[in-house]
């Protein structure tokens, strides 16, 4: 079986060498579009075991598919299957598709074994791109942080994210769908999105604002699963969407406030993704929401996947903690309650009465705007 595999392999596309390290829905889906177009890799960990006992790595090579993820779904006979580590050498991008909770050690994992197995390390000139939306709990570091910190040798131009309202399931349907590719050179975002782009399938657009984009993908997470909550709870759009824009308003404030541009906001990354996120039931962290109403607790790992605002939201409360805990309920009183709802018992009642009923999240973005200049020596040193 694995040498009818290999055989196959003969008609793979010239394009770009890309290894995806993470066979998730969103990886799989992402490795197998890419593959149409050029010589993709999608490494999984050895590790990794379906319910019936069976090795992930040799499940996907011998029936291609993920059962794990995707069930039904055939990937391109043009996509490599292997060992993470084989995965990341002698490839010109690499992109990382892992739980934010998991990334360091992974990426750490990945270099001792590439090391150990192969004798080298991922090139130093390899564009790295993020495909997570989350914040790591420990450091309140954003993906592309972490991995410029554990891959020190790579250049530091080459680390990007890419961010849209892009779900596994449509990409593997072939629908027409956009995102956002941002990297801190311009011109190098411009030769990514271009070779990553496939016409009427993959649309992608630039930016250099990394900060906002990874913050945004950060953000809605937390906003789909109150979303979610009021979706089963309530049974009320009014009410729901309510919650919705009024989460929007906070969102553009903390982009701000950590460092990224209110435009982004409005980009494929930002507000497409974020209304998407927040009113579809194929959204993990939607899901977790409808959870928390129906058993009154929330889950980190769903049977569709990980609910990422779930630690995200713990990352963000820290951060409250360290600006002060008055500004942070003043003008991020829905992701601060969201926090207590789903950490520290706070009744889910209780906070959305609040919310829907008392709160009005204050527009005004000029004002907004001069209070964190005069916080941001505090916050930042």
């Amino acid at each position: 079986m694995k040498t009818s595999y290999q055989n196959k392999q003969h008609t793979m596309p010239r394009g770009v060498r890309i290894g995806v390290i993470g066979a998730g829905a969103f990886g799989t889906a992402i490795a197998n579009l890419l593959s149409e177009n050029n010589q993709v890799t999608l490494g999984i960990r050895k590790e990794a075991i379906l319910d019936d006992d069976t090795p992930l790595l040799e499940h996907l090579q011998q029936h291609r598919e993920n059962p794990k993820v995707l069930n039904g779904c055939r990937i391109n006979r043009n996509l490599y299957v292997m060992e993470d580590y084989k995965a990341a050498v002698d490839k010109e991008m690499l992109i990382f598709i892992l739980p934010v909770k998991y990334l360091r050690r992974a990426v750490r994992e990945l270099n001792d074994r590439t090391k150990e197995n192969l004798g080298t390390l991922i090139h130093k000139n390899t564009i790295i791109i993020s495909g997570m939306k989350g914040i790591e709990v420990d450091t309140a570091k954003r993906p592309t942080e972490i991995l410029m910190e554990e891959l020190p040798w790579v250049d530091k131009k080459n680390f990007g994210v890419i961010a849209g309202a892009t779900f596994a399931k449509e990409i593997i349907e072939g629908h027409n769908l956009s995102a956002t590719v941002a990297m801190s050179d311009k011109k190098l975002a411009a030769e990514t999105a271009a070779r990553l782009s496939i016409r009427d399938r993959f649309n992608l657009h630039t930016s250099t604002d990394i900060v906002g984009t990874e913050i945004l993908g950060a953000l809605k997470n937390i906003v789909a699963i109150g979303s979610g909550y009021l979706s089963e709870a309530e049974k009320s759009e009014g009410a729901r969407n309510t919650f919705i824009g009024k989460a929007f308003i906070e969102t553009q404030k903390l982009v701000l406030f950590l460092g990224g541009q209110r435009a982004t906001c409005f980009q494929d990354a930002g507000f497409p993704d974020f209304i998407m996120t927040a009113n579809a039931g194929l959204s993990r962290n939607y899901s977790a929401g409808v959870h928390l109403a129906k058993h009154g607790r929330i889950n980190y790992n769903n049977k569709i996947g990980t609910a990422e605002g779930v630690n995200t939201s713990i990352a963000l409360y820290r951060l409250f903690n360290k600006m002060g805990q008055g500004f942070a309920k003043k003008h991020f009183k829905i992701f601060y309650e969201m926090y207590h709802v789903m950490h520290n018992g706070k009744q889910p009642k209780e906070c959305f009465r609040d919310i829907l009923s008392h709160y009005n999240a204050d527009p005004e973005f000029s004002r907004f705007r001069e209070t964190i200049e005069l916080l941001r020596y505090r916050f930042w040193r």
